[in-house]
């Protein structure tokens, strides 16, 4: 059975061990916990057979919605879970009346930008060595809903 279902506080340490598994520069605690008790941020766990593979943390700032982490282990890659989260946070985005969905992608991660290409996320601009502790440019993406 698969489900995508909110992540709550408790969940914290999860989130950390995720983190920790499929990010060079995974988040630290602090930021977590600021990310999962932000009553603007919509978090969410994608579960296949109650095991969590993969989650999505965004913000709302009224007029758009920022993806700022999603991640999908790497034994459960290739089975669309990406483009069922970003379905999600899209269809979320409708119901609140948020018209653009950004996000930044690792230039290398070659998979994730033509998973945000074909879903109609377009290259908006390129933050130069943005990543410092593997130095490598981010590309900033959007796409408008409407």
């Amino acid at each position: 059975m698969r489900q995508i279902r909110k992540i709550e506080i408790k969940d914290k340490s999860t989130v950390l061990s995720l983190e920790h598994k499929i990010f060079k520069d995974p988040w630290s605690e602090t930021l977590i916990k600021e990310q999962l008790t932000n009553e603007s941020s919509i978090n969410l766990y994608y579960l296949k057979d109650n095991m969590v593979c993969g989650y999505v943390l965004s913000h709302n700032y009224l007029d758009f919605m920022e993806i700022q982490r999603i991640g999908v282990l790497r034994e459960f890659r290739g089975e669309n879970i990406g483009t069922k989260l970003l379905e999600y946070i899209e269809s979320l985005c409708c119901e609140l009346g948020i018209k653009k969905i950004s996000l930044e992608v690792r230039e290398s991660n070659e998979n994730a930008i033509k998973t945000y290409n074909n879903f109609g996320f377009k290259v908006d601009s390129v933050r130069k060595k943005y990543y410092k502790k593997c130095p490598e440019d981010a590309i900033l993406m959007s796409k408008s809903l409407s």
